[in-house]
């Protein structure tokens, strides 16, 4: 089975001229962003700019490729960045304007740089969510929040890098900053927006009603590709109106999120139906239960679940998924130091979503039973 690694051995000789640009491309581009380029990359509002190539040859003289392999968090996206920056279809590709905000007291967590390809278009790659414990906090912001302020930066970040480029412009992003390259071509000026040709949401979550139903989101649905794997969780959470493919990947369940897993076939996906039938079972209990909450007992919940986390000491996801047993420990002594009515807040809110799980996937049995007997 092929990958985008594979993609780059097979097609990284193909200058973007004699093999136009795809939506390979684009995921392998949204990866680089998870790359820390602080200190490589030109800042924001910089005019200056620096090759793919050289940038990889300057991340690797700052950190040490054996450090970097041994964590788990950033190794798949830095030999990515070494392997495109060997490649004649990217090596040349002009970084720019980069930024990387974490504040833990906005709850904040945004990245993104700006790409000028070879073919004269750009590339803006908004980061998902990284390792940082802030940054999931915020994802888990989206289910009350209007708006989280990743989502105000990528509208800000795309009116400012932006504005006097004369080239068409692709917007695109993996988990959150497939969502952020979504929500940046919705907020951003009308000169901009005429100037995007298209926004890749790669297995990013969705949004509220009231914004796909909006005059913004409609004016760029055609121009939203979203593309999510078969057992995808982050991907389909919340609503959307645009049309998605599925792709296989060689993972199952939640690991089917990494961009690595998924297949490639020539210059595309490969594609499958639909998403697999307890993956709609399981969106739409979580959406069931989203709704069911009211926005302040999301945000105590939010708030708790994080408070639990925080109170461990660890500010690095990865650290919790390291030593399952060992952060089980630690998250429970966490938990117990809560108050008995937010204890009781939290076993509350988990049951009903067990309990809307329940009652969803017995439904789609009875109805897959029923389904046979008429036949």
């Amino acid at each position: 089975m092929a990958n985008i690694m594979d993609y780059i051995d097979w097609r990284g000789d193909l200058p973007f001229r004699y093999s136009p640009f795809n939506v390979v491309d684009n995921l392998i581009l949204s990866q680089i962003s998870y790359v820390n380029l602080h200190n490589i990359v030109p800042k924001i509002n910089s005019c200056f700019d620096i090759s793919l190539s050289d940038a990889c040859t300057r991340y690797f003289y700052i950190h040490d490729m054996k450090k970097v392999m041994k964590d788990l968090s950033i190794c798949k996206p830095c030999m990515l960045l070494k392997k495109v920056a060997q490649s004649r279809r990217y090596k040349n590709i002009r970084l720019s304007n980069y930024i990387d905000i974490v504040d833990e007291d906005h709850e904040e967590q945004f990245s993104a740089v700006l790409m000028k390809l070879s073919d004269g278009t750009y590339y803006v790659s908004f980061r998902g969510t990284d390792d940082t414990l802030i940054g999931w906090k915020e994802d888990f912001n989206m289910s009350y929040m209007d708006c989280i302020p990743a989502q105000v930066e990528a509208a800000n970040y795309i009116n400012l890098v932006c504005e006097d480029l004369n080239r068409k412009i692709r917007v695109g992003g993996h988990s959150k900053g497939g969502n952020l390259a979504i929500y940046s071509a919705i907020h951003c000026d009308d000169s901009i927006r005429d100037k995007i040709i298209a926004v890749y949401n790669n297995d990013g979550p969705g949004f509220t009603r009231d914004v796909i139903e909006s005059s913004q989101y409609k004016s760029i649905e055609d121009k939203i590709f979203t593309i999510v794997p078969e057992q995808s969780v982050f991907g389909m959470l919340f609503d959307r109106r645009e049309q998605y493919k599925v792709v296989k990947s060689s993972e199952s369940g939640i690991m089917q999120h990494d961009a690595m897993t998924w297949q490639v076939f020539g210059a595309d996906f490969e594609y499958i139906d639909d998403v697999a039938k307890l993956t709609k079972v399981v969106d739409d209990s979580i959406k069931s239960w989203i709704e069911s909450l009211n926005n302040e007992e999301k945000a105590k919940f939010v708030e708790a679940l994080y408070k639990v986390i925080k109170g461990t000491g660890i500010r690095k996801v990865s650290k919790l998924t390291s030593s399952k047993i060992k952060s089980a420990g630690i998250i429970l002594k966490s938990y117990n130091s809560l108050d008995d009515e937010t204890k009781e807040m939290v076993i509350n809110v988990l049951n009903s979503l067990r309990i809307q799980y329940q009652r969803n996937f017995f439904s789609s049995f009875f109805r897959k039973k029923q389904a046979r007997f008429n036949l």
